[in-house]
């Protein structure tokens, strides 16, 4: 399943390639609608008047960016989170010419992270692996279909990230390209030893579908960054598999939750209270003293004021 959110959520569900054979109709239907724009290498396009569609370019480009993939065996939820503009109009237009994406409307606004974890709860049974994508963020053309290889070829890892195009700049580096899959333990380990972030945005990485399922809710929606917080937590037990390739983008020019906050330097006190939550679970008490002391040092004349 695929989620994206920015006025709602999209969630795709990704189906085991084996589930569906070649000759299922639904299945030959999407092929022959979209295989002729990606053969030419040119984006997959349902809605041919784009210009009709201006402030909704960016989810217009999001949900092409899906329809363009490789991998074609998945299901495609939109969740409209009461928008304002056109959104829930386009949704259901691209609902009409494929019968792969099925379109919800909320009745009442959710926050961020209760419509997230809304849409997680959409997750058909049959779907083995789950991916978001934000807002105004595109996946592109193999994304899919490189993140399901590996985690079928290793069936503990549970989370799969890749390179990502942040903006204008490549992100998601530091990893030796012999490194496509490390335990998880030790993926967390390093964002703590080493200045390495791999989880990226929800753009970024792929659940498994069993990891989504485990609990209800599975986000926790008092934390800023609850996707980040759910690759540790579930990192402990499961592996964690990753593609040197860009295969997401994600713009930082739109005004977003995250953009908004971005005056406040959210990331500092994100990592400190990362730290304090996590760095005892994944570091040695030498180790977390030796990270906390200088983290939280920057907080305690603040405090004292308080």
């Amino acid at each position: 399943m695929l989620f994206r959110s920015a006025q709602g959520a999209h969630v795709i569900a990704l189906l085991p390639a084996e589930r569906v054979g070649r000759d299922d109709p639904d299945r030959v239907a999407a092929r022959r609608t979209h295989e002729g724009e990606r053969d030419s290498g040119a984006p997959a396009r349902v809605l041919d008047d784009r210009s009709a569609w201006p402030e909704e370019a960016g989810a217009l480009r999001s949900v092409e960016s899906v329809l363009a993939q490789s991998y074609t065996n998945w299901e495609y939820v939109i969740v409209d989170n009461c928008s304002t503009d056109a959104t829930l109009e386009v949704a259901r237009r691209y609902a009409q010419q494929d019968r792969r994406i099925r379109v919800l409307h909320n009745e009442t606004l959710l926050s961020q992270a209760k419509n997230f974890n809304f849409t997680v709860q959409q997750i058909s049974a049959p779907s083995k692996y789950a991916k978001y994508v934000q807002g105004d963020d595109f996946i592109y053309p193999q994304c899919l279909a490189e993140m399901v290889a590996l985690a079928e070829e290793n069936p503990n890892v549970g989370i799969v990230s890749s390179l990502r195009l942040d903006g204008e700049k490549v992100k998601g580096d530091g990893l030796p390209l012999a490194n496509r899959v490390m335990s998880g333990r030790e993926i967390c380990r390093k964002h703590f030893n080493e200045p390495i972030f791999l989880f990226g945005t929800p753009t970024t990485v792929m659940f498994r579908s069993e990891i989504l399922r485990s609990r209800v809710p599975f986000f926790n929606e008092a934390c800023l960054h609850f996707d980040t917080e759910a690759c540790y937590e579930f990192l402990e037990k499961w592996d964690f598999g990753f593609i040197h390739q860009v295969l997401s983008f994600s713009r930082t020019d739109n005004i977003s939750i995250t953009s908004a906050l971005l005056r406040f330097d959210p990331d500092a006190i994100d990592h400190l209270i990362t730290l304090k939550k996590f760095g005892p679970r994944y570091l040695t008490p030498a180790e977390f003293a030796s990270k906390w002391r200088p983290c939280r040092r920057p907080y305690t004349p603040w405090r004292t004021r308080r």
